[in-house]
């Protein structure tokens, strides 16, 4: 039963890929069901979640970078001075 749920879950979060929904959030629930009663979909959500951390840090990094170079733009154009360009790319 459990892994009935699980799986249609997850086919409905597949759907939604294509049609609009949030399928970002249903398929993980699909997983987190399926993860219940199979150690593969418990291995994929721990995966799923890692990657989920890392992006998360990583845009949150970029932000502070971009908002840190604005705020040096803004007071390079108080002084009178061009800001001189930064490499977008880490």
């Amino acid at each position: 039963l459990i892994a009935l749920v699980g799986f249609s879950v997850i086919i409905i979060g597949i759907v939604m890929i294509i049609t609009p929904g949030p399928a970002i959030l249903v398929i993980p629930a699909g997983l987190a069901i399926l993860s219940l009663e199979f150690l593969w979909a418990r291995r994929a959500l721990k995966k799923l979640k890692a990657y989920l951390r890392i992006a998360r840090q990583k845009t949150r990094r970029r932000a502070a970078q971009k908002a840190s170079q604005k705020a040096s733009r803004k007071a390079s154009q108080k002084a009178g001075r061009r800001a001189a360009p930064t490499d977008p790319w880490p």
